[in-house]
Formats: C-alpha cells, sequence, structure tokens
C-alpha cells in the first residue's frame, strides 16, 4: 500500500514540474527580465547578513514588477516597429490578397521593387500604384503579369520633374522570386 502511495506521490511531483517548466517555457522572456535582475543582486545578498536579507525580498519584489513594465514597454515598441516595416512606403491598391497569394509576394516586395523602378528610371517619387484585373499566367515561363497605373509625384529625387502617372506591366517570376515592371 505504502509503494503505491509513494509512487503516486511521485507521479504528482513528477507531473507538476512537467507543467511548471512548460509555463515556464511559455513566458519566454519574461523569465528572461526576473533572472537579469536575479543575477544583479546575488553579490549583495550572499554579503549581506540574514537581517538585511529580510528587506531585499521587498525590494526585489519591486524591481520584478519594474522589470515586467520594462519589458512591456519594450514588447509595444517592438510591435509598433513590425507595423511600420508591414506597411509598405507606396500605397498599391486593386491588389487582393489571392492575387498576392497565387504571385507568391508580399506588397512590401512590390513597394520595394516599384520604388526601386521609379528611382532608376528617373521619375521623381512614386506616391501609390492602382493594379488592374486581369491577371495573365504564363505558365511556361512560370510568369505573372498586372497592369497598374503608377502616380507619379512632383517631389523627389529631382531628377525628373514628370508628374501625373505612367502605365506599367508588373510581371512576377515565381520560380525565380524575381519581381520586374516594365512600360
Amino acid at each position: 500500500m505504502r509503494k503505491i502511495m509513494v509512487s503516486v506521490l511521485g507521479a504528482a511531483i513528477l507531473s507538476a514540474a512537467i507543467l511548471t517548466g512548460c509555463s515556464a517555457i511559455r513566458k519566454g522572456e519574461g523569465d528572461k527580465t526576473k533572472a537579469e535582475t536575479v543575477q544583479e543582486q546575488p553579490e549583495k545578498n550572499s554579503q549581506e547578513g540574514s537581517k538585511e536579507d529580510m528587506g531585499t525580498v521587498a525590494d526585489g519584489e519591486e524591481k520584478h514588477e519594474e522589470g515586467r513594465e520594462e519589458e512591456q514597454d519594450r514588447e509595444e515598441k517592438r510591435e509598433e516597429k513590425q507595423d511600420q516595416e508591414e506597411e509598405p512606403a507606396i500605397r498599391l491598391s486593386g491588389l487582393s490578397e489571392e492575387a498576392l497569394s497565387v504571385m507568391g509576394c508580399t506588397q512590401k516586395e512590390l513597394a520595394e521593387a516599384l520604388k526601386e523602378w521609379t528611382e532608376e528610371n528617373g521619375y521623381s517619387s512614386a506616391a501609390g500604384a492602382e493594379f488592374y484585373d486581369p491577371m495573365w499566367i504564363r505558365f511556361g515561363e512560370g510568369r505573372y503579369s498586372m497592369d497598374c497605373r503608377l502616380a507619379i509625384g512632383s517631389e523627389g529625387n529631382g531628377v525628373s520633374e514628370n508628374a501625373g502617372s505612367i502605365v506599367l506591366t508588373l510581371d512576377v517570376f515565381k520560380g525565380k522570386k524575381q519581381i520586374r515592371f516594365h512600360q
């Protein structure tokens, strides 16, 4: 009977340890800041007497709360940076998610390629592009094509003072992961 109770108790302790480890892994960086805070104070705690250790526990809790707040601030800043990175500099309209998934590229990649094309061809900054249906698919070449109207702004790199819009064709070579614009 005692063997059964000991084995059940051992299994319960083992499962509790496993669950604690899983939750620690889920927390991720939150535990790192706690570990960093604890690592900063070990030498002080070992040198101080046992009476002073009681005071450092409260200090440690305050530092832990400050660490949580700092971690939340860092996470918010990361999210803001990601949102800014995801938004392309050039507005692209008329592109559905289905068209992007078929071509195998993102709006950000298209915006970068379009910006590069405008700079290479001497146009001032591009304000945006409007893509038109239909999409032509050339299976033999692995090429996906769409027409778009590029809106050219009057300010920009100063190479050309063309303002207005031009019609371009977008070619995406899915196998080569190549994006190309041409007139």
